[in-house]
């Protein structure tokens, strides 16, 4: 399935940073509840996009970092592949807390089927990151 990245510019940043999450956003409620006020770029109409975003939670040092490099469906299982990278020993890093995130944004005429969708976070080996269930018309 098509994708593009989205980057999010929220106010405040995510609600909850202390942990890793996994999100589908199918509007802009959900995106307020998430992140408060924030906006998206590039801007976009939410009624034909959905987005999937993913954050690692805090890490140590910079050169964490995670991404989404796959969206797959089949019938009403969506799986989403996320790759994580660590620093290597001797990286040069940023000696700061950072908070690694990746949004995604979709659109919703490439499902099919729609309705009742159960999304499956997955890392790049297969194995499940966690499961979210959501309606998308």
């Amino acid at each position: 399935m098509r994708f593009f990245r989205v980057e999010l510019q929220p106010a405040a940043g995510y609600r909850d940073p202390s942990a890793p999450a996994h999100l589908v956003l199918t509007g802009a409620a959900d995106v307020a509840a998430a992140y408060g006020d924030c906006r998206l770029h590039p801007a976009l109409d939410l009624r034909g996009h959905f987005l999937v975003a993913v954050h690692r939670g805090p890490c140590s040092t910079g050169g964490y970092a995670i991404r989404i490099s796959g969206v797959e469906q089949q019938g009403d299982e969506v799986t989403v592949t996320v790759a994580r990278r660590d620093p290597r020993p001797g990286d040069p890093v940023t000696m700061m807390i950072t908070h690694p995130r990746d949004c995604v944004a979709v659109e919703r005429s490439a499902l099919a089927p729609k309705g009742r969708l159960h999304f499956h976070f997955v890392d790049e080996r297969g194995a499940k990151l966690s499961q979210v269930t959501i309606d998308i018309d």
